[in-house]
């Protein structure tokens, strides 16, 4: 009796503390999870980021006409389909708005100027996808109206990755805000020329002036 008591209680201290044997494959199977899972949040963590990036100068004068371009760099991914806007600022007009040799196509929404909003929106498709860095999204001409400093910035970016599932893609661009400088243009390429034939003028009226005397 005595050593069915002693099997008995100690029975029921197993259910109570547990038998260490029987924790051993719960607690493999939860390191082997745990590693499984930091694997994932690290891959993810470091994958690619596509950016959007402007291309055109820095300094501009005032009532020139200039061209930028939005480019993307996909950083090694395979995209296929974009969309986002472009912010412009009230002191700067929009003369022209063009999508030749572009990766887009076709489009979802084409490049636009929607002056009430102040802003460019686009959305395109890849048929086969693209993986590059520098992939030309639109270009456009800016003719700003004032000497103060613009900023031209991006919103909205959707990227969408080509495999098959459209899984979206990290995106920003980069700088994300680029600034630009306004100088007062005093001559033009056509005064400037003028200019130039009028101080020639001049110089050769002083030189000969002085060979006479």
């Amino acid at each position: 009796m005595a050593t069915a008591r002693s099997t008995s209680k100690t029975s029921a201290s197993s259910r109570i503390t547990g038998d260490p044997r029987a924790m051993k494959i719960p607690v493999r199977i939860f390191i082997f999870g745990g590693i499984i899972s930091i694997f994932f949040l690290i891959h993810a963590s470091s994958a690619s980021a596509t950016v959007l990036r402007f291309l055109g100068p820095s300094q501009i004068p005032k009532g020139e006409p200039v061209l930028y371009q939005v480019v993307i760099d996909t950083e090694g991914e395979k995209i296929n389909a974009f969309e986002g806007t472009v912010v412009i600022p009230r002191s700067v007009e929009v003369l022209a708005v063009a999508d030749d040799d572009s990766i887009g196509g076709p489009w979802v929404q084409e490049p636009l100027y929607d002056k009430a909003k102040h802003q460019i929106r686009f959305s395109g498709v890849i048929p086969g996808g693209f993986v590059g860095s520098w992939g030309k999204i639109m270009s456009f001409t800016l003719q700003s109206t004032s000497t103060d400093p613009i900023i031209l910035q991006t919103s909205s970016i959707a990227i969408s990755l080509h495999d098959g599932r459209g899984t979206p893609a990290p995106a920003f661009t980069e700088p994300k805000n680029i600034s630009v400088q306004i100088y007062p243009q005093f001559f033009n390429s056509s005064s400037a020329i003028l200019g130039i034939l009028v101080l020639c003028m001049v110089l050769f009226l002083v030189v000969r002036f002085r060979t006479k005397k």
